[in-house]
C-alpha cells in the first residue's frame, strides 16, 4: 500500500486515480488495475491479492484525505461507509487487522469534528487503543496509530479542558517521531506538524512560552521536510502562520509582524483544490494584518484589508459547517476593530448582526462557545457607549457570564481575558447605575484574579488596572481616600513600566493615573498631584496622535485637569482649546461628542463668573464651544426604528442649548443666543418635519432620491415587537443606512448654490420676522442665568436681565405649581364639600398665589416695561407671543400677576409658540379660510370602553354648542350622528383619523393624558382606544387651521425633555394646524361647553367672509375672562393657553 500512499501524497489526481484503482480492485477488473498502474508509473510493486477489507479500509482512507482537503462531506460519508464495512468484514472474518481499526479510527474522529457526534470520538478511541495493542513496538503502523489517537485525545482536552488529554497527545506525538523507521520520511512533516499543534495548544492552556517556541520550531521543520505541492503544505504554513500571529501578539514586535505577513502573503498564493488560499491561511493572515493595525493604528488599510480577506473565508464557508461560527466571529472582531477605529455604526450594528449568528450556532456543550458569547458581548457594550442604552449593557454582562463559565477550567489565557472583559463592564455599568454591588463584585474578581495569576502573567497589567478603576470608582462614590491611595499604589507600577502609549491599552492607564492623582488633589490640595496629573495628560497629548479614538478621552481629561482651580497648572484658554478640540473630533461619535463635552461644562459653570472675567477672548472661544455642542445636537436626532428611540436619543444634550444660549446673553448677543435656542431646541420636531418637506426647490437629479429616503425614513416600524433580536437588528442597520445617505444626499443639496442652508435652522434675519404681527418674548433659564429676550415688531431685539429668579426658583415653582394642580384637580368632585379655611387648602392657594406674583414682578411685568405698554381692555390691547424654553415650559405666563389685581392679561392677549421657527412656518403655511369653505371635525367622547376613564357629562352639550355656530353643512360625519354614536358614548380613533385631514377646524370633546413615562404615548381617550402622538403625528394635514383641544393636559409637556415639547397641542401645531386651543394642565368638564360657546361665537357671529387670525386668542381670552370672574382660583381658568398664528 506504500505505492498507493506515495500517489496520494502528489495531488488530487493521483487521489482521483487512487480511488479509481481501489474502486475497479473491489470490482474485481484486474486488467484495468494494471493499465493504471502502468500510466501511472508507480515505481514501487503492488499486490492485488490483498484482502478485501484492507481494500475497503484505504480506499475510505483516501476518501478521508480528500474530504479533509477539498471540504466535501460526501466523500467522508463515503469514507464512513467504506470504512465500517471493512470493520464489519472483519469481525465476521474473525480477524483483529490494526490497519482497519486504527483508518477506520480515524474517519470516525473526522467525523465527530465535522458533525458533532461525540460517541464517533468514543468508539474511534476504544477501536485505535485495540491497534496500538496489536501492534508491536517496532511494528511500522505504531506511528500512525500514535499519531490517530494523539488527535483524538487534543479534542477530548479540548472539550474537557482536563490537562491530562493535551499531555498524553503531545507524549503519543514524540512517541510517534522516535518510531518511524528511516523510509517513511516523507511522512514525518505531518507527525512535526501534528506535534506542533498539540504544543501550541497546550502554550494556550499553560501560558509557557517555551511550548510556543518549540510548536513554532516544529511547524518550520515539517514546512523544510513538506514538499512545495503536497496537499499537507497549506495546512503546515496555515499552522506556522498561526503560531507566528501569537507570538507577535504577545511580544508586539513590529519586525515579528512583518516577517510572518512576508510569510502569509506568500502562502496566499492558490494552493486549494479550488485554485483560491485555503481559508485557514486567509484567516491567519487576516490576523496579522489585524494585529498590526492594533500595534500602528495605521491609515485603515490593514484593517479594511483583513476584513476583505474575512469576508471571503466567511463566503466560502459552507452555512451548515462546523467551523462556520469561526468566520462570523472574526469578522465580527474585525468589523468592531474598524468601528472603533472610524466610528462608523453601520459597522458596530453588522457586528452585532454576526456575533448572535455565531452564539445562536454553537451548542450549551460547544467546547469553544465562550468566544462568541465574549465577543458579543464586546460590540453590544461598544453600542451602549455609543447609544446609552442600558439594555445593551445589561445584555453585555449576561454573554459576559456565560462566556466565563463556559471557558474551560484549564484554558489560562481565556479565562483572564473573559474576566477582564466582565470586571470592564461592570465597572462602566456602575457609572452608569451607581450600583455599589457591581464594583465589588468587579474589585472581588480582579483581587482573585491576581492571587493566581504568576506575576509575569500576560493580563497581568490589564487586571492591575482595572482593579484600580474599581477602587478609584469607589473612593469617588464613598469618598474614601484609602482606596483612591491604593488604586495609585497598584496602577503607578504598571502605568511607569509600560509607558509605552503606542498600545491601544496604554492610554487608558495613564488616563486613569491622571485622574487618580486628580481626584486625590481635590481631597489633599497637595500641588504635587495636580502637577503629577498634568504631567501625565500633557504626555499623552504628545503621543496620542489627532486621528487616534483615545485622544477624544485625553483631551477631555487634560481639559478639566487644566480647569482645575487653584492649581499650578490652571490654564483658562489650554484647557478651552482642548475641549473644542474633543467636540470636534471627528473620530468620535456625536453624542460621545456631546456628553464629554457636557461633562467638563458642567465642572465650568460654578466657576462661571472667574471664567469669563478673564477677557473676550476666554468668552468667545467658550462661546464656540457652545455653539459646536449646539451645532452637533440635531445630529443626535438619530432616525431609529421607533419615535420613543428617536426622542430618548437627545436627552444627552438637552442642557446644552440653555446654557448655550445663556453665554452669548451673558456677553451681550443675543442675536446669537436666538440661534443657538432655534437649532438646539425641538429637535425632535424638525426632524420629523424635514421629511416631509416637499423638496420643490431641490435639482431634479436629487429630488427624488431624497423624497424617496425620507418616505422609508419616515415609517415608524412595529419591529420592537419582535422577538428575534437578529431581524431588530438588520432593521436598524437598514434604517442606519438610510438616515447616513439621507445626510449625506443633504450635503450634495447644501452644496448647490441658493441652497446653502437648504433644511437647517433659521438664522437670526428670518427669525427676527416672526415679531412681525407683535412682540415675541423668549424665556431661557439656565444655571448660568435667567434672561428675557424681546423682539420687537421692527425686528430689533432686546435683553433683560431676569436677575429677580434663578433657573432653581423656575424648577421648584414649576414643580410646585404642578403639584398644586394635581391637587386641585384631586378635589373636583368634592368642590362643595371642600372647607375652604382649612389648612391645606391654604397652603395651596398661598403656593399658588406666591408664583403668579412672582411671574408677574420678576419676568413678565419687565417685558411689559420695555414694551411701554399700558392697561387696556379688548382689541385695544396687543398680542404678544411668549416663547418658554426649559422649565419656564411648565409655568402659565399669560396667568402672572394678581398683585393689587393686576394680570398680564390687563396689558397683553398672550399666545405661546414652540420656537420662532414654528411662528413662521404657520404663518408662511397660512391662507385666508372663507367662512363657507369650512369643513369642521366635532368629535365627543362622553364615554370609553376603557373602564379607568370616568363618563364626561358635558361633552355632549359643547359638542352641540359648537355645531350651533358653525356654518350650515360644515360638519363631517364621523358617525350616524356626525358627532358621536349615542349608544356607545364617542368616537373612534380609526373615525376621527379617517376624517382628519379633511378639516379644516378639529374640536375634540374629551379625556386628554399626557404619559409621564412616554410623551409619545399621551393622547386622547377616544371611544375605544388612546389616539396617541405617535400615530397623530403621520397624519398629513393639507387643510388645517384650527385645534380646539378641550381636553385635559394637551399643552402640559414632558418634564424629563421639555424643550423637544412634545404634547397634543405641538403635535397639532407641527402637524399642520395654524392656531391651537389648548390646556396647560386638567380642565372641568362643565367649563367646556361654556368656553367652547363663547369662543366659536366670537368667530362665527361677524359677516366677515374670512376667519381672522386674531379671532381665536381674542376670543378665547374673553372666554377665560369671564370664567375668571366666575371662578377666580387659577387652577380653574389658567389652564387654557392658545398656540400658534
Amino acid at each position: 500500500m506504500a505505492a498507493f500512499a506515495n500517489v496520494l501524497q502528489s495531488d488530487l489526481t493521483a487521489a482521483k486515480e487512487s480511488i479509481e484503482i481501489f474502486m475497479e480492485l473491489l470490482e474485481g477488473d484486474a486488467a484495468a488495475v494494471y493499465l493504471h498502474l502502468s500510466d501511472a508509473k508507480l515505481s514501487t510493486p503492488f499486490d492485488p491479492s490483498q484482502r478485501r477489507y484492507h481494500l475497503l479500509v484505504q480506499l475510505a482512507h483516501i476518501l478521508e484525505e480528500r474530504s479533509i482537503y477539498t471540504g466535501n462531506s460526501s466523500d467522508l460519508q463515503l469514507a464512513l461507509q467504506y470504512g465500517q464495512a471493512a470493520f464489519r468484514m472483519c469481525i465476521a472474518e474473525g480477524v483483529a487487522c490494526p490497519t482497519v481499526l486504527t483508518l477506520y479510527a480515524a474517519i470516525l474522529n473526522t467525523n465527530a469534528d465535522n458533525s458533532a457526534h461525540s460517541e464517533d470520538r468514543t468508539t474511534a478511541e476504544s477501536l485505535v487503543r485495540a491497534a496500538i495493542r496489536l501492534c508491536e513496538w517496532d511494528h511500522p503502523l505504531r506511528p500512525v496509530t500514535h499519531l490517530v489517537l494523539g488527535w483524538i485525545v487534543l479534542r477530548r482536552f479540548e472539550a474537557t479542558g482536563d490537562r491530562p488529554f493535551i499531555e498524553e497527545a503531545v507524549h503519543l506525538e514524540q512517541l510517534a517521531l522516535t518510531q518511524m523507521p528511516s523510509l517513511e520520511d516523507q511522512m514525518r512533516h505531518r507527525h512535526l506538524r501534528r506535534l506542533g499543534w498539540f504544543l501550541f495548544r497546550r502554550y494556550e492552556s499553560s501560558c509557557d512560552s517555551r511550548d510556543l517556541d518549540e510548536a513554532i520550531s516544529n511547524f518550520e521543520e515539517a514546512a523544510k521536510l513538506c514538499p512545495s505541492a503536497h496537499i499537507d503544505r497549506g495546512r503546515i504554513e496555515g499552522y506556522r502562520l498561526i503560531g507566528l500571529y501569537r507570538r507577535c501578539y504577545n511580544s508586539g514586535d513590529l519586525q515579528d509582524i512583518e516577517s510572518a505577513l512576508e510569510i502569509g502573503r506568500r502562502s496566499l498564493e492558490p494552493v486549494g483544490p479550488d485554485g483560491h488560499p485555503r481559508i485557514g491561511i486567509l484567516e491567519t493572515v487576516a490576523n496579522l494584518l489585524t494585529l498590526r493595525h492594533q500595534r500602528t493604528l495605521s491609515n485603515g488599510e490593514d484593517i479594511q484589508e483583513s476584513i476583505q480577506l474575512r469576508r471571503e473565508a466567511l463566503r466560502r464557508s459552507s452555512v451548515g459547517s462546523i467551523n462556520h461560527w469561526i468566520f462570523l466571529h472574526n469578522l465580527t472582531f474585525d468589523l468592531q476593530l474598524r468601528f472603533s477605529w472610524s466610528g462608523e455604526l453601520i459597522d458596530l450594528e453588522e457586528a452585532i448582526q454576526l456575533a448572535r449568528q455565531a452564539a445562536n450556532v454553537l451548542s450549551d456543550d460547544h467546547p469553544e462557545r465562550f468566544r462568541p458569547a465574549r465577543v458579543l458581548a464586546q460590540v453590544l457594550t461598544l453600542r451602549f457607549k455609543e447609544e446609552g442604552n442600558i439594555a445593551d449593557l445589561d445584555e453585555a454582562l449576561e454573554w459576559d457570564r456565560r462566556a466565563l463559565t463556559a471557558v474551560p477550567h484549564t484554558h489560562g489565557v481565556e479565562n483572564s481575558t473573559t474576566s477582564v472583559l466582565l470586571i470592564s463592564h461592570l465597572c462602566l455599568r456602575f457609572e452608569s447605575l451607581r450600583s455599589e454591588h457591581d464594583l465589588t463584585e468587579a474589585i472581588s474578581l480582579s483581587e482573585e484574579l491576581l492571587r493566581i495569576l504568576p506575576t509575569d502573567h500576560i493580563h497581568r497589567p490589564d487586571i492591575l488596572s482595572y482593579l484600580s478603576k474599581g477602587l478609584l470608582l469607589r473612593g469617588q462614590h464613598r469618598d474614601d481616600l484609602a482606596d483612591i491611595n491604593r488604586a495609585i499604589a497598584e496602577l503607578q507600577p504598571v502605568a511607569i513600566i509600560s509607558d509605552q502609549v503606542d498600545q491601544p491599552e496604554e492610554p487608558e492607564r495613564l488616563r486613569n493615573l491622571a485622574i487618580l492623582h486628580l481626584t486625590r488633589f481635590r481631597r489633599m490640595r497637595n500641588p504635587d498631584d495636580a502637577m503629577r496629573a498634568a504631567s501625565i495628560s500633557s504626555r499623552l497629548l504628545a503621543s496620542v496622535t489627532p486621528g487616534r479614538r483615545e485622544r477624544h478621552q485625553c483631551l477631555l481629561d487634560a481639559s478639566e485637569i487644566y480647569m482645575e482651580p487653584e492649581t499650578p497648572c490652571y490654564d483658562v484658554p489650554r484647557a478651552l482649546t482642548c475641549l473644542l478640540e474633543a467636540l470636534t473630533d471627528p473620530q468620535r461619535d456625536v453624542r460621545s461628542r456631546i456628553h464629554g463635552v457636557k461633562r467638563v461644562l458642567d465642572l465650568i459653570h460654578p466657576h462661571y463668573a472667574d471664567i469669563t472675567s478673564t477677557g473676550t477672548s476666554t468668552n468667545l472661544q467658550l462661546l464656540d464651544i457652545y455653539i459646536e455642542g449646539v451645532r452637533l445636537l440635531p445630529r443626535v436626532a438619530f432616525f431609529g426604528l421607533h419615535l420613543q428611540s428617536r426622542l430618548q436619543s437627545l436627552a444627552v444634550g438637552q442642557s446644552i442649548a440653555l446654557t448655550g444660549a445663556s453665554h452669548p446673553l451673558k456677553i451681550s448677543l443675543p442675536e446669537r443666543a436666538l440661534e443657538i435656542l432655534e437649532q438646539g431646541r425641538v429637535t425632535f420636531w424638525r426632524h420629523v418635519l424635514r421629511l416631509r418637506s416637499p423638496f420643490d426647490d431641490v435639482p431634479a437629479e436629487l429630488r427624488g432620491e431624497l423624497s424617496t429616503l425620507a418616505r422609508q425614513l419616515e415609517k415608524v416600524s412595529d419591529m420592537g415587537l419582535a422577538q428575534d433580536a437578529l431581524v431588530v437588528e438588520a432593521e436598524a442597520t437598514r434604517r442606519k443606512r438610510l438616515s447616513r445617505e439621507f445626510e449625506c444626499l443633504l450635503e450634495r443639496v447644501r452644496d448647490v448654490p441658493g441652497l446653502e442652508r437648504f433644511l437647517l435652522h433659521d438664522e437670526f434675519a428670518t427669525l427676527a420676522k416672526a415679531s412681525e404681527r407683535g412682540p415675541v418674548v423668549v424665556l431661557v433659564a439656565s444655571s448660568l442665568a435667567c434672561h428675557a429676550v424681546v423682539l420687537n415688531a421692527s425686528g430689533e431685539v432686546t435683553m433683560i436681565a431676569l436677575d429677580g429668579v434663578t433657573e432653581a426658583w423656575v424648577v421648584e415653582s414649576s414643580a410646585s405649581w404642578q403639584s398644586a394642580m394635581t391637587a386641585a384637580r384631586s378635589q373636583l368632585r368634592d368642590r362643595l364639600h371642600i372647607d375652604k379655611k382649612t389648612n391645606p387648602l391654604k397652603a395651596r392657594c398661598a403656593r399658588i398665589e406666591a408664583v403668579l406674583h412672582r411671574l408677574w414682578t420678576d419676568v413678565v411685568r419687565p417685558v411689559v416695561r420695555i414694551l411701554g405698554l399700558e392697561m387696556s381692555v379688548g382689541r385695544n390691547r396687543p398680542r404678544v407671543w411668549w416663547c418658554p424654553t426649559g422649565h419656564f415650559l411648565h409655568l402659565p405666563i399669560h396667568a402672572a400677576g394678581g398683585v393689587d389685581g393686576v394680570w398680564c392679561s390687563d396689558y397683553v392677549v398672550s399666545s405661546y409658540t414652540p420656537t420662532l421657527g414654528a411662528l413662521l412656518a404657520a404663518r408662511s403655511a397660512y391662507t385666508p379660510v372663507k367662512k363657507r369653505n369650512i369643513k369642521a371635525l366635532v368629535a365627543a367622547v362622553s364615554e370609553s370602553t376603557m373602564s379607568h376613564w370616568n363618563d364626561l357629562a358635558s361633552v355632549r352639550e359643547e359638542a352641540s354648542a359648537v355645531v350651533r355656530y358653525l356654518p350650515a353643512g360644515s360638519v363631517l360625519a364621523t358617525s350616524p350622528d356626525h358627532i358621536f354614536r349615542r349608544a356607545e358614548g364617542g368616537v373612534t380613533a380609526e373615525a376621527l383619523l379617517f376624517r382628519l385631514p379633511d378639516a379644516t377646524i378639529l374640536h375634540l370633546a374629551c379625556h386628554g393624558h399626557q404619559d409621564p413615562d412616554s410623551p409619545l404615548k399621551s393622547g386622547f381617550v377616544m371611544q375605544d382606544e388612546v389616539l396617541t402622538i405617535e400615530r397623530l403625528m403621520l397624519v398629513s394635514l393639507p387643510r388645517a387651521f384650527m385645534a380646539f383641544l378641550s381636553a385635559c393636559e394637551t399643552a402640559k409637556g414632558d418634564k424629563s425633555q421639555p424643550d423637544q415639547t412634545v404634547h397634543l397641542a405641538a403635535t397639532m401645531l407641527f402637524a399642520g394646524f395654524k392656531s391651537v386651543i389648548a390646556t396647560l394642565w386638567s380642565m372641568e368638564d362643565v367649563d367646556g361647553p361654556m368656553i367652547a360657546n363663547s369662543v366659536y361665537k366670537d368667530m362665527f357671529d361677524s359677516d366677515a367672509e374670512c376667519i381672522d387670525p386674531d379671532d381665536v386668542p381674542y376670543a378665547l381670552d374673553a372666554a377665560v375672562q369671564e370664567l375668571r370672574r366666575a371662578h377666580p382660583e387659577p387652577s380653574r381658568w389658567a389652564t387654557y393657553v392658545h398656540f400658534g398664528i
